[in-house]
């Protein structure tokens, strides 16, 4: 069977304070977007396989979804090994979510091809405890407040449908080095979170969603990499009612209607020639696999 795992943006990224365990405690609103990998999952009586269409992505036993599959097998206790292909389309280290996708897609895929053998909540421990990211693409929400690590999640239901161009320049960009550069003493007590709230539950008006996109760590990345400063300023010059970078980055993207989306993305290619610079028309995205 095939399964999409869809890429996430974050409208609202507000970094809290630094925890014990390394991470940081964050309050952050989540959108899936219609940019996905695909992850083919059978059933097989040899052991457990991994293979991918690109070779640089982890399908060892060290790789997330190889401890994925070991850890479903292990609390399932059904003993099941599975044949999984990974289609990767979202690119890789973009802020983007494709690995935790992937993994909660295929624990949700592994799940199904069981008999549902472990509830809801039993899987958002287990990919709670594989990534921080992941707990979000196990839930069936497009929209969601993400709280914690960025792993207690509350879906936010919304009729709102948001058009963007995304632009992934090929820079790899580490979450983790990117956190560690967060000064404390510069932390802010930004509350768009709350307006955007009200945003959501009120209508379907992306201006006002716009005007509250926030990502505490925007200034960090464009400080290491400032070519992103040129992306954000060109969205808006090619008419974004807003533009943000995503997670840690490097994608940033520009929230616009949807017959604009297409026109700017012409010509943004314009503007950055580079094939190796993905820019992508993609609109909200709704799961497909049910809870």
């Amino acid at each position: 069977m095939e399964f999409k795992a869809p890429a996430k943006v974050n409208l609202y990224l507000k970094v809290l304070a630094k925890r014990p365990d390394g991470y940081h405690d964050i309050e952050t609103v989540f959108e899936k977007i219609s940019l996905f990998d695909i992850v083919s999952v059978e059933a097989t009586s040899k052991k457990t396989v991994i293979t991918s269409n690109d070779p640089n992505i982890p399908v060892d036993n060290s790789s997330i979804m190889m401890r994925a599959a070991s850890l479903f097998r292990d609390r399932a206790g059904n003993g099941k090994n599975f044949k999984v292909h990974l289609e990767k389309n979202i690119p890789v280290s973009a802020g983007l979510g494709g690995g935790s996708s992937d993994t909660a897609t295929l624990l949700k895929a592994m799940n199904e091809l069981s008999g549902s053998p472990l509830d809801t909540n039993t899987l958002n421990e287990m990919g709670g405890s594989l990534g921080a990211d992941i707990p979000f693409f196990l839930h069936n929400h497009s929209f969601a407040y993400g709280t914690g690590k960025g792993d207690i999640i509350s879906g936010m239901e919304s009729m709102v449908k948001i058009w963007h161009v995304l632009i992934n320049p090929p820079i790899s960009v580490s979450t983790k080095e990117v956190y560690s550069l967060v000064n404390p003493l510069g932390l802010t007590n930004h509350n768009g979170v709350g307006r955007m709230f009200g945003d959501f539950l009120s209508g379907r008006d992306t201006w006002d969603i716009a005007k509250n996109l926030h990502n505490d760590l925007q200034h960090i990345t464009l400080g290491i990499f400032p070519v992103l400063g040129e992306t954000l300023r060109e969205l808006m010059t090619q008419g974004a009612q807003g533009a943000i970078m995503s997670g840690s980055g490097p994608t940033v993207f520009g929230i616009f209607e949807e017959k604009e989306a297409f026109s700017a993305k012409e010509r943004l290619r314009e503007k950055f020639p580079d094939r190796n610079w993905k820019i992508e028309v993609v609109t909200t995205y709704q799961p497909e696999i049910k809870e």
